[in-house]
């Protein structure tokens, strides 16, 4: 490929940025104040270390969920997620055929996949009759669900503050809690379903940008709201500092686009690199051409490319659902090279990060 010229360099750092910001929810700004802390603290150009340090000292999000058990054998679950503002951003709720104290309602990721009816596994000896019963009490619950969920937010974090604890590390619950806030709901159930429901638990997670956009690869409504919170809570970088002038306005978001696959003379992603051209579908039977900026190796095994369209500048983005071999623009080459490591891929949660952390750190 050809040599960046110093003002394409620049143009480059700022764009890096931009999806950077944009993965981690933080201004670019903010994210420059982060990457000087990661050098400071003695971090090095490390593409598992930076995202690390990048998750845990960004911006927080909530999650906030709450277990009604309907006897022994069946719960109702009720889900929500928090912005770094305490703004709820999305909420769910589901009738589950298992005990409230069930494992699987301590995780706040199986919370979410749960709450939206994900991965539920029927009970033969749950009866359907039983479970329409509880369907009935969770629609009625689920009008309420707005307004304890802010509440429940604020006393378990009053809570926190009174015990010293400032980012909690992994679940949090308390009994004493629990009591308090049964006692706060119960006259609004009993006005809402006309008879007392027990408050079984009511539990709270602090998570990363990085975390939920996982997650929500698997509920496709979090993936959503998350892209849209971050697209409005951020202010986007309508021009390119370097260049000035109104050309070099960028369009605000990010284009959802389909891979062009080629099984023939394409790439396959395994070996594709931050800076490797890609041709990508933005609608039916339209091919453009643009770069790679950053890739994701997920945990189920599928891709997430950002890049750049050559024609405007504008951002894109597209899932892979596993291992296929892209179609480059034609006349490029892409140099012979070795596999990334999978298995360091997976750890690292950005496959060929270091390539982007080295922009940053230009």
């Amino acid at each position: 490929m050809e040599e960046r010229t110093e003002s394409g360099r620049s143009q480059l750092d700022w764009y890096v940025k931009d999806l950077m910001a944009y993965m981690f929810g933080v201004p670019r700004e903010e994210l420059d104040s982060l990457v000087e802390g990661y050098q400071a603290s003695g971090g090095v150009p490390d593409p598992s270390g930076l995202f690390r340090y990048l998750s845990a000292n960004g911006r927080k999000y909530r999650v906030l969920w709450a277990v009604f058990p309907m006897g022994d054998l069946i719960s109702i679950l009720f889900a929500a997620v928090f912005g770094p503002d305490k703004q709820m951003l999305w909420r769910k709720s589901s009738v589950l055929p298992m005990s409230s104290d069930s494992g699987a309602l301590r995780l706040w990721n199986r919370v979410l996949e749960l709450s939206s009816g994900i991965g539920v596994q029927p009970d033969s000896r749950v009866s359907e009759t039983d479970l329409w019963s509880a369907e009935q009490v969770n629609r009625q619950l689920m009008r309420l669900w707005d307004g304890w969920a802010g509440m429940f937010l604020t006393e378990v974090e009053e809570w926190l503050s009174q015990q010293g604890i400032e980012v909690p590390d992994g679940m949090v619950e308390s009994s004493e809690l629990n009591s308090r806030l049964s006692v706060d709901i119960s006259k609004d159930i009993r006005d809402s379903v006309g008879r007392s429901v027990p408050l079984g638990s009511v539990r709270y997670a602090v998570v990363s940008l990085p975390e939920l956009r996982d997650m929500g690869l698997e509920v496709s409504s979090l993936q959503s709201v998350l892209d849209s919170y971050v697209s409005s809570a951020i202010p986007s970088m309508k021009q390119d500092p370097q260049s000035g002038g109104e050309d070099a306005a960028i369009p605000q978001g990010v284009l959802e686009v389909r891979p062009c696959v080629d099984p023939i003379n394409g790439v396959a992603l395994s070996l594709m690199r931050p800076g490797d051209p890609v041709v990508v579908e933005p609608a039916r039977e339209v091919e453009l051409p643009g770069t790679i900026y950053m890739i994701r190796l997920l945990k189920n095994g599928q891709y997430e490319v950002h890049g750049q369209f050559d024609r405007d500048g504008s951002f894109f983005k597209f899932i892979s659902p596993g291992e296929l071999k892209i179609k480059i623009p034609p006349g490029v080459h892409v140099e012979d090279r070795e596999g990334f490591p999978v298995l360091y891929a997976a750890a690292a949660g950005l496959l060929a990060l270091l390539a982007v952390a080295l922009y940053i750190y230009r």
